[in-house]
């Protein structure tokens, strides 16, 4: 479009300086000029309608985005798409911007139509007033300076442009990073939860464990009680059976003549002893056995120590991803 531009103060200079040729023939050039300042600025206002279309339909597309993610990292997002909507701003006056110089460009050319048509009047007026030629000359360096003027703005409005769109990529590309990174630490979260869960359940079923754990410890404690209950009973009977042993071994010694029954007494009372002794050696090995089984059981915790640990482990890792996730 500059190339255009430039073309346009060419024309102009070109028919300043042939103001001697017929009117017919400066007429034409005008006229040429002026249609291709006029094709310049429609090329400039189709390329600004361009651009407003392409912001628009970014805009659409950034608006119908869905971002995800949990509290801080949803407020970063947050913040990245308002940093998208400023960058659509820029980019709303960098067009404005545009048209402005667009309009300008139009009133430069008009005022160069006006400049020629001064030209030639003063030219068909009096071809020999070099004050009349002066002014004409000057008022159309004035327009195709207006021009070049109008030129720049242009090209500045389209830098301005170039700049707005730069910042809605940066903007853009902000907000997918917050959205990417909300995600990961949601992912986090959730998989700390689900080994929560799990660990739970373990405890929940060590914790049955313990509790049939207990029983058997006071079931086995019942036993152990009764076994040495069985034992002392075992060791009053043994301790009645050495009395009446001795007792029959004393009646017998003290017995003259047939001591058959004094005989039979002292192996009845013996008997008796020998048994007794069998059935205290028994209730004290019943006694031994209770005892280790309720110390055993005691113990064994079923694993809900370990279990417990576990938990303890995936709670605070729950907590590591939740405050990680506050962070981002």
């Amino acid at each position: 479009m500059s190339r255009k531009l430039t073309s346009v103060a060419v024309a102009a200079t070109a028919t300043l300086a042939t103001l001697a040729a017929p009117a017919v023939a400066m007429a034409d050039e005008t006229t040429t000029t002026g249609d291709q300042a006029g094709q310049a600025i429609a090329q400039a206002q189709d390329s600004v309608a361009q651009a407003q279309q392409s912001t628009a339909e970014a805009n659409q597309a950034i608006a119908q985005a869905s971002p995800t993610g949990v509290t801080e990292a949803q407020a970063k997002a947050d913040a990245a798409a308002a940093a998208l909507d400023t960058a659509k701003r820029n980019l709303d006056n960098a067009a404005a911007q545009q048209q402005t110089a667009a309009n300008n460009q139009q009133q430069a050319q008009a005022n160069y139509d006006d400049a020629s048509k001064a030209q030639q009047q003063a030219a068909q007026d009096a071809t020999d007033t070099a004050d009349k030629i002066a002014a004409a000359q000057q008022a159309a360096n004035n327009a195709s300076n207006a021009i070049n003027d109008a030129n720049k703005a242009m090209q500045q409005a389209s830098a301005g442009q170039s700049k707005a769109e730069a910042a809605k990529q940066a903007a853009q590309t902000a907000k997918d990073e917050a959205t990417a990174e909300s995600a990961s630490h949601q992912k986090d979260a959730d998989k700390a939860q689900t080994d929560i869960d799990a660990a739970d359940k373990q405890t929940t079923d060590a914790q049955k464990k313990a509790d049939q754990a207990d029983t058997a410890i006071s079931d086995a404690q019942k036993k152990a009680g009764r076994a040495d209950a069985d034992a002392k009973q075992a060791a009053s009977d043994k301790a009645a059976a050495e009395k009446e042993l001795a007792e029959a071994k004393k009646q017998q010694a003290s017995t003259t003549g047939d001591k058959t029954k004094a005989d039979e007494a002292v192996n009845a009372a013996q008997a008796k002893l020998a048994a007794a002794e069998q059935a205290e050696a028994k209730a004290l090995e019943a006694k031994q056995k209770a005892d280790a089984k309720v110390e055993q059981l005691s113990k064994d915790d079923g694993g809900l120590s370990d279990l417990a640990a576990k938990l303890e482990a995936a709670k605070k890792a729950a907590a590591d991803a939740a405050a990680a996730q506050q962070k981002a």
